[in-house]
């Protein structure tokens, strides 16, 4: 077995050089740890005849469990590697590390700017630090509840003359909120067409 361990920038130019070092690849398990790229960045040592995979902390479990990816092979040498009585593996798709890394990254930045529209709504109300801080965090607790609890039939079933009566309250304050604000209507519409919102 072997195990990569390296910045990503390097990751690319150090599989280009084990493939042309003129080693045996087949029999070999090569596996890449902690990185953004998936097993697909070993693909030179693969055709060489090589199992790959690679496999990445999960730091939302504590580091108790491990992102696992890669031939079916690889995968079972990881679980070997890494299993114990308080770590368990998460076997996902070959190939498609950089989907989880899509969502983890998509949640953080849409997450904090919707607290940022809403902090400053909240403000713009006359809302103080203190209050402010207060709402924002029941809001986003009771939302991600919801969610977890009822998936895509947590979106709320919206009031268009309230909505329309948000909006208009908005613009005449801010304009760049009520524009946000109807980005938001229409991407919960992606998910729930039918959602009574005409934006």
């Amino acid at each position: 077995m072997i195990l990569i361990s390296a910045p990503d920038a390097e990751i690319e130019a150090l599989v280009a050089e084990f493939a042309n070092s003129g080693l045996r690849w087949k029999q070999k398990t090569v596996l890449l740890a902690d990185s953004q790229f998936d097993s697909a960045v070993l693909s030179r040592v693969a055709e060489a005849g090589s199992a790959t995979g690679s496999f990445n902390v999960l730091p939302e479990f504590q580091n108790r469990k491990f992102l696992v990816e890669g031939d079916p092979s690889a995968v079972r040498a990881m679980r070997r590697l890494l299993e114990s009585g308080a770590c368990r593996p998460i076997a996902i798709r070959p190939g498609s590390k950089s989907e989880y890394f899509a969502a983890v990254h998509f949640l953080e930045l849409s997450l904090l700017s919707l607290l940022m529209a809403g902090s400053k709504a909240l403000r713009g109300s006359g809302f103080r630090p203190g209050e402010e801080q207060a709402v924002l965090e029941s809001a986003a607790a009771t939302t991600v509840r919801n969610f977890l609890k009822a998936g895509h039939s947590a979106l709320p079933n919206l009031d268009v003359g309230m909505v329309d009566c948000h909006l208009r309250s908005l613009l005449h304050v801010n304009r760049e909120l009520a524009e946000y604000y109807t980005d938001i209507l229409r991407a919960a519409k992606r998910f729930r067409g039918d959602l009574p919102v005409d934006c």
